[in-house]
């Protein structure tokens, strides 16, 4: 049984061009989709988990215009989300990856976010900063403070 759904929104520029649009317009559409999916998805209750690849690292390399365009938009439906969609979304929200590298005031609208939809049976999560590649560094990082000299998958995945 389907538990877990990923969804990893791309192609908010391609889509953009493809339709003569700006990108504010191809990204607002996109965040729109993303709500869209968690309502859609309300109707299947053996899903717990739903998740949003939302800003890879990769991402955060794009330039500042367009990297404080997405995060003003962030910031925007979050407060809308908080506003319009308490009483209709019964999850609860997550955000991971490393939101130091995020604005603090867009890190401090995601925990408000996380405290006020805190319960429900399903949980979303945005990756925001995340990246693979990052999380394999973490994680050999962290096995080197822990003074490990031989890895293998399941010691490598505990961390």
């Amino acid at each position: 049984m389907l538990r877990h759904i990923t969804f990893i929104p791309d192609g908010n520029r391609r889509w953009a061009k493809a339709h003569d649009v700006s990108l504010r317009e191809a990204y607002v559409k996109g965040i729109r989709k993303m709500f869209d999916v968690v309502q859609w998805l309300s109707e299947f209750e053996e899903i717990e988990y739903v998740s949003f690849w939302s800003l890879s690292t990769d991402n955060l390399k794009r330039d500042e215009e367009e990297l404080n365009l997405l995060f003003s938009l962030f910031e925007e439906a979050l407060l809308k989300g908080m506003e319009e969609k308490k009483e209709e979304f019964k999850v609860r929200v997550r955000f991971l990856g490393d939101l130091g590298r995020l604005p603090r005031r867009l890190v401090e609208l995601m925990r408000k976010a996380e405290q006020r939809f805190n319960s429900g049976d399903r949980t979303v999560v945005f990756f925001m900063a995340y990246g693979g590649r990052d999380e394999i560094l973490h994680a050999v990082n962290a096995l080197m403070r822990a003074g490990v000299s031989r890895v293998d998958a399941e010691l490598f995945t505990s961390y």
